[in-house]
Parts: C-alpha cells; sequence; structure tokens
C-alpha cells in the first residue's frame, strides 16, 4: 500500500511512514467493508494523511464483484462528463489489501445524517447533480459503457431478490408492503429499465453526497459508486425523497402514492 501512495503522489517519495492507524468511517460500511486510515510520516516534521480503504464484505455474496464494478466506475468518466465530483482514488491490485479501493478521505462533516435529513438549499444541490448525471447520459449508446447492467441484471439486484425471497420476519408494521415487494422484486426491478433510461448512481441518499459550501455556494462530492447502474431517472430520485429529506418534509408525502404506484406495476404484468 505504501508503494502506491507514493506513486500515486498522495506521500512524498522521499518520506517514510511513521504509523498506520484504521478507524472505522462512518457507518462502517454494508455492501463493503469502509474504514478510516491515519497514516503519520515523518519528512523534517510529523505529518498526517487521512484515507478511506474500502474492501470487499466475505459474509455478503457478490461483494467482490461489487467492489470490482466500484473500481470501474470511478476510474470511467461517467461523473466527469456530466461535470460532477468524485473524490480522488487509486486501485490496490496487489499485496495483503488487494483488492481494495484508497479514497481521499472528505470527512464526516460534508455529509448529512438520515435522521437530520437535508435543508431545502441542501436538497436542491443534491437534484441538481442527480439531474446533471441523468442528462449527461440520457439514453446513451449502450456501447459507450458496456460494461453498465440494467437493474434486473446487476449483482445488487440478485443479491436483493434473493434475500428477499429467504426472509420472512417481517415486522407486524411492513409487513404488507414488504412481502408485496419480496413477491414482485423481479418485476420491479425489470420495469426500471423498460421506457427511456440513463445512468442512475443506485444508492442516491444524503450520506453519499458530500456537501462543502463556498461563500454560498454548494458543490456536491459523489461517493459510493459499486451500484451503477443503467435505470429510469426515478430510481435516484425515489432513493433520494425516500430516506435524505427532512422528516417533516417526508411526513407531508402522502403514503398513498407509493402504494398506488406498487398496485399498477403488479396490474401490468
Amino acid at each position: 500500500m505504501i508503494n502506491v501512495l507514493h506513486s500515486s503522489g498522495w506521500l512524498p517519495t522521499d518520506s517514510s511512514v511513521h504509523s498506520v492507524v484504521e478507524e472505522q468511517a462512518g457507518g462502517g460500511g454494508g455492501l463493503g467493508k469502509a474504514s478510516r486510515l491515519v497514516i503519520t510520516y515523518r519528512d523534517h516534521e510529523e505529518h498526517a494523511l487521512s484515507l478511506i480503504l474500502k474492501q470487499a464484505n466475505e459474509i455478503m455474496p457478490r461483494s467482490i464483484a461489487l467492489l470490482a464494478h466500484e473500481v470501474r466506475a470511478y476510474g470511467s468518466d461517467i461523473f466527469t462528463k456530466a461535470g460532477l465530483t468524485v473524490p480522488r482514488h487509486v486501485a490496490i491490485t496487489e499485496g495483503p489489501l488487494a483488492p481494495a479501493l484508497l479514497l481521499e478521505d472528505l470527512g464526516d462533516s460534508g455529509f448529512t445524517r438520515f435522521r437530520v435529513g437535508c435543508t431545502e438549499q441542501d436538497a436542491l444541490a443534491m437534484m441538481e447533480a442527480a439531474a446533471a448525471l441523468h442528462a449527461e447520459h440520457w439514453e446513451y449508446p449502450r456501447e459507450r459503457y458496456e460494461w453498465v447492467p440494467d437493474v434486473i441484471d446487476s449483482d445488487i439486484t440478485k443479491y436483493c431478490i434473493d434475500s428477499l425471497a429467504r426472509f420472512s420476519s417481517w415486522p407486524p408494521s411492513l409487513r404488507q408492503h414488504a412481502t408485496f415487494v419480496a413477491c414482485h422484486a423481479e418485476m420491479i426491478a425489470a420495469r426500471l429499465t423498460d421506457g427511456h433510461t440513463t445512468i442512475t448512481h443506485g444508492d442516491f441518499h444524503c450520506l453519499n453526497l458530500s456537501l462543502r459550501n463556498t461563500d454560498g455556494v454548494v458543490g456536491v462530492t459523489i461517493v459510493d459508486l459499486q451500484l451503477i447502474q443503467r435505470a429510469t431517472p426515478m430510481l435516484d430520485v425515489a432513493r433520494f425523497i425516500g430516506t435524505s429529506l427532512q422528516s417533516r418534509v417526508r411526513g407531508q408525502i402522502d403514503g398513498k402514492t407509493s402504494r398506488t404506484l406498487l398496485r399498477q406495476i403488479a396490474g401490468s404484468r
């Protein structure tokens, strides 16, 4: 790893590492393992470098495939072509940590917790980022990014469908809707790539969007790219609305709308 940091320019080539301390980063990761590495090194005085290390999660099926997909997404021009920012990154392909992904540490302060929710200004900035991504790749030629799967073919969809099929202990408050989704998961996934499609982030919520306010201008940096998929742009919009708005705003959204949409999907089989 130290050789990678030297060759990537993150560490001066004439500096030696003094210590590497691993800490949990954010929620620690679900689809993969995420940790914060604090690296101290000496030149003429001691310095520190903080990076995020992402690795596959051994207990999750397809985790290595998802990590490989994320590495490819970071290495592509999907976001930069849309004028969007992702963290500085480098893949580790050799050594005891491989396979892994090293990312610039954006810190925790730029992210918004679900229980807090985004302000109107922040939510608008995030939706503008989604719109830029979707507009740039609206009905893109498939050969441009042939490795980006349809929702129904993605590793995460296969994992979710398998998990839903195996799980039955839903709490009473969720049972009706959860069992509905479990029974119609494949058909819902297939519908997400019907009609007009674009490239979607796939997990577009406030914990994957780091904000920086500079003189009143909000900048957005997008992280966690392992769920990049070809789908309707509403995949990202719905994910954001359902998780990232303030509770007061989420409470104003009529739950009947989601139930109606699900029944329309089921009725169209």
